[in-house]
């Protein structure tokens, strides 16, 4: 049974271009193999989904990605906090000292929780 084809062509940065030559090469296969083999193989649980749209449900995130996110996750929201508390804590109650001491520990506390929860969040 002969399986319908197309052609497809696409405009890209000098360097793509020169990288998958030197795949090509590497490969021993011609442009046209080498780009039918990228699409059509699955690599790294990557496959074509319906509608010709790549499916990466099942991508896996470096450890140190994860961590990154996780702290600055928890660096906005321990921040966020501290500004806040700092805005709309009444003057009139409070001295100046008590306001930045009760902003500071809650922008540490909320913070380190939100790093946990963001970390167990991203490592389900």
């Amino acid at each position: 049974m002969i399986e319908k084809t197309t052609t497809i062509s696409a405009r890209v940065p000098v360097d793509v271009a020169t990288m998958l030559k030197h795949s090509c090469k590497q490969n021993g296969m011609t442009m046209s193999k080498y780009l039918t083999q990228i699409a059509t193989t699955p690599q790294n649980n990557n496959s074509l989904a319906s509608g010709g749209l790549v499916n990466v449900d099942n991508t896996e995130l470096p450890s140190e990605i994860k961590s990154v996110l996780s702290a600055l996750g928890g660096a906005g929201v321990g921040l966020l906090v501290y500004k806040l508390i700092k805005a709309y804590m009444p003057r009139d109650k409070f001295e100046e000292d008590t306001i930045e001491n009760i902003a500071l520990l809650s922008g540490i506390a909320s913070g380190l929780g939100s790093v946990i929860a963001i970390d167990k969040l991203i490592k389900k």
